[in-house]
Formats: C-alpha cells, structure tokens, sequence
C-alpha cells in the first residue's frame, strides 16, 4: 500500500482488513484494494506494478504480469 500511495495511485482497502482498520475482530489477513478505474490511475497503477515486479501466479510455467487491457 506504501508503494501505491508513493506512486500516486488512487485506491481504497476493502474487505478483512478494511475491517480490522475500523476495529471489528476478523480472522483473515488478506488485504483487497480497489484502484480507480480511470486511464491516467491505471498507468499509475501499472508503473508501480511493474516497479514491484508483480506477476500472476496462477501460472506456473509462464511469467505474465499485468497490462493495461486487464
């Protein structure tokens, strides 16, 4: 969450820990963000995934990391 909010990007946390952030016991500790959907937050979005070198890993024998079409 640092990193998006250092690259500018929009989002807010849903979910477990948006909970657990306004005191309610959960015992989950998955954390959800939602990004602004608009062109210019989504290429924020996408330097600072890139920066981070994020990938899906579903795929196990192949590397595929996001791009602006997901």
């Amino acid at each position: 969450m640092n990193a998006l909010a250092a690259g500018g990007v929009r989002f807010i946390v849903v979910d477990g820990v948006a909970a657990a952030l306004q005191g309610v016991p959960v015992h989950t500790f998955d954390v959800d963000v939602v990004h602004a959907r608009d062109a210019d937050n989504r290429r924020r979005l996408l330097a600072v995934l890139r920066e981070l070198e994020a990938h899906y890993r579903q795929h196990r024998t192949k590397r595929i990391e996001p791009k602006e079409e997901d």
